[in-house]
């Protein structure tokens, strides 16, 4: 498999673009897998009550297995999806369709798993801004992504390591970072908690 651009191979084959690409999981266990996941988004991540409100923004490039999983795992935590699907947007941070603005100031919550980021847009920022509703951008979303790696993570020792690691720079003023592959690098963090 070729990624990263959309053309013919030499064997004729059509090569995938990263958004296209075909997952590797075994299918049996891939809806449990993602489920793993997406239940720590909702629980872990976004503490979801009962009753909350969840709009599941959405588009024509990431697999329908990611949304339904996500809207699946708001639902058992006790919340309320609602999945919106869109085409991709232009180019990241063009302004998703009118529809979904207006979704996005009622959601209690809005989860964007876009193919192309959402975040820095007059949308967003109306409705985490002016309407005080919570956002999470999981971008570039595939179902592999979901399944290995970072998600996979236990999300209360990265709470914990990230609350010591924020109280440590909180108390702090200058922060040096050296690597042994020649990284020097120091800046003051004096009165930014």
């Amino acid at each position: 498999l070729i990624v990263g651009y959309r053309g013919r191979t030499r064997k004729g084959s059509i090569a995938m673009s990263e958004h296209e690409r075909i997952d590797t999981a075994e299918k049996p266990g891939r809806l449990m897998d993602l489920m793993r996941s997406t239940t720590a988004v909702a629980r872990k991540c976004l503490d979801l009550q009962p009753g909350q409100s969840v709009l599941i923004v959405t588009d024509t490039e990431v697999s329908p297995m990611v949304y339904h999983a996500m809207a699946a795992a708001v639902h058992t935590a006790g919340g309320i999806p609602l999945v919106a699907i869109m085409r991709p947007l232009r180019h990241a941070n063009s302004e998703p369709p009118n529809t979904i603005g207006a979704a996005m100031k009622e959601a209690d919550i809005t989860i964007a798993m876009v193919s192309r980021t959402m975040t820095h847009t007059r949308a967003r920022e109306i409705a985490t801004q002016e309407y005080k509703r919570r956002y999470l951008l999981i971008p570039s979303v595939t179902e592999d992504m979901l399944m290995r790696g970072a998600s996979t993570a236990d999300f209360d020792v990265v709470k914990e390591i990230t609350k010591a690691t924020a109280k440590s720079l909180s108390r702090g003023k200058q922060v040096h970072l050296t690597s042994e592959h020649g990284t020097d690098l120091v800046f003051s963090v004096e009165g930014r908690p």
